[in-house]
């Protein structure tokens, strides 16, 4: 979990358009697997407590 900043802007977009990585909201960003489905959840709740020390 960290926020889209901590990236280069070319860095963020190639990473996000080969589903390494995943907005969750507007510039926080997780890791994930290329090829998850659209609505797959798992790294959200993976991320879920890290997100929340973090942005809270």
């Amino acid at each position: 979990m960290f926020q889209s900043r901590q990236l280069k802007r070319l860095d963020r977009k190639r990473l996000l358009k080969n589903g390494f990585l995943q907005e969750v909201m507007p510039g926080w960003l997780i890791s994930s697997a290329p090829g998850v489905r659209d609505g797959d959840t798992t790294s959200w709740f993976a991320s879920f407590a890290e997100f929340c020390a973090k942005h809270c």
